[in-house]
């Protein structure tokens, strides 16, 4: 078996993967008992689009634009990355980037929809409209002008750089599975590069591949479904639909990714996050009595609330994740530990289910055999 559905986390108040990318794989892995690595690494676009209401919210408006030279203003009119980062600005990486703008917002410096403003008009209509094409038809689409006035964005959750544990060969911690993508961890480190996500999966898919065939060509069997645990997974998924009276499985949902913008998002604290843990078991609780009714053919609301499940699942591995890494690194950010420490904080944490249905965690020194941080000072 082989899981790749490409992570996507859409458990936060503004993300960037469309609504059918719900943490599923990330969800079964852990159910499944795989050892994950890496989980507090979830990482923010500067960038997303601000369209109240829509499903859009927190589409991409890409880095390019930074890169020419658009640049952030806050609500008070301030080109605000010059006092986070005066030498690269708008050009810093992403967590450095998506963190100011969140301080900015939390300070009371965003604007009323909620957010920041890219401007990119001083750069001249013609320039725009010729090198982003794309980027000025998705704005036109809610009425934004991209060459002309400036353009409503916030940070937007984008890509999941925990997941599981794979080796070079996309083997997992269990027999016969095997990963590759957004859905395994400890490629990017804490802070994935732009455009890497694509060549994850172009080369760690076609190493799955091979070794899956590499694998059955060693006589090994494909076993047969067990028919016993098919019934009860059934049984068990049907439930919402035997109830006479539950709560509303969107506004569970809703709440969800509201708890997690605000307490396990791009600036944490052990206060934020210990809250967050009791909240999300909370909510847990609510999903498992949500009632649902139509049929079981094509019924997207029984869909959804499976994604929920599974948002709830990975929000707890986030959460427990974050909480032990008492330092600020990539992009995991600690509101109470704002340093990058490198003498304590050189580790992986690894994670796996706990009979009781927690995560249970383990710290391991990271094994830096190809480069150390002294190197990286010095190159």
């Amino acid at each position: 078996t082989m899981v790749a559905t490409g992570g996507g986390p859409t458990h936060y108040r503004f993300c960037a993967p469309g609504p059918e990318k719900s943490l599923d794989g990330l969800g079964m892995l852990y159910r499944a008992g795989v050892r994950m690595i890496d989980m507090e690494m979830v990482q923010f676009h500067p960038t997303g689009l601000i369209v109240p209401g829509s499903v859009v919210a927190g589409s991409l408006m890409e880095e390019g634009l930074r890169g020419s030279g658009a640049y952030l203003l806050n609500a008070l009119g301030e080109r605000y990355m010059i006092r986070y980062d005066p030498e690269k600005k708008e050009r810093a990486t992403r967590d450095v980037v998506s963190r100011s703008s969140y301080l900015e917002m939390m300070a009371g410096r965003g604007f009323e929809h909620g957010g920041v403003h890219l401007v990119a008009s001083h750069l001249g209509a013609k320039f725009v409209e010729k090198n982003f094409p794309g980027m000025c038809e998705r704005c036109s689409i809610f009425s934004y002008d991209l060459a002309r006035k400036p353009v409503p964005v916030c940070p937007t959750a984008h890509y999941m750089m925990g997941g599981s544990v794979i080796d070079k060969k996309c083997y997992t911690s269990l027999e016969g599975l095997f990963c590759a993508g957004e859905d395994s961890g400890g490629t990017h480190g804490a802070n994935r590069l732009g455009g890497n996500g694509i060549a994850d999966s172009c080369v760690f898919g076609r190493l799955a591949g091979k070794a899956m065939a590499e694998y059955l060509g060693k006589g090994m069997a494909i076993p047969e479904a067990d028919g016993a645990q098919v019934k009860r997974l059934i049984a068990e998924y049907g439930k919402p639909f035997d109830r006479d009276k539950g709560p509303a499985h969107f506004e569970v949902r809703d709440r969800l990714r509201e708890l997690n913008w605000d307490k396990v998002g791009i600036v944490r604290s052990k206060k934020g996050l210990t809250e967050a843990i009791e909240e999300i078991e909370s909510l847990s609780r609510e999903a498992g009595r949500v009632r649902l009714e139509g049929p079981v053919t094509y019924n997207m609301a029984w869909n959804e609330w499976i994604n929920l499940l599974n948002m709830l699942d990975v929000s707890k591995m986030v959460a427990h994740s974050a909480t032990h890494r008492e330092e600020t690194r990539g992009a995991h950010a600690r509101e109470d530990f704002p340093d990058q420490d490198d003498k304590n904080g050189l580790f992986n944490i690894f994670l796996t289910k706990g009979e009781n249905g927690q995560p249970v965690i383990q710290k391991q020194p990271s094994d830096l055999k190809y480069m150390k941080p002294e190197d990286l000072v010095n190159a």
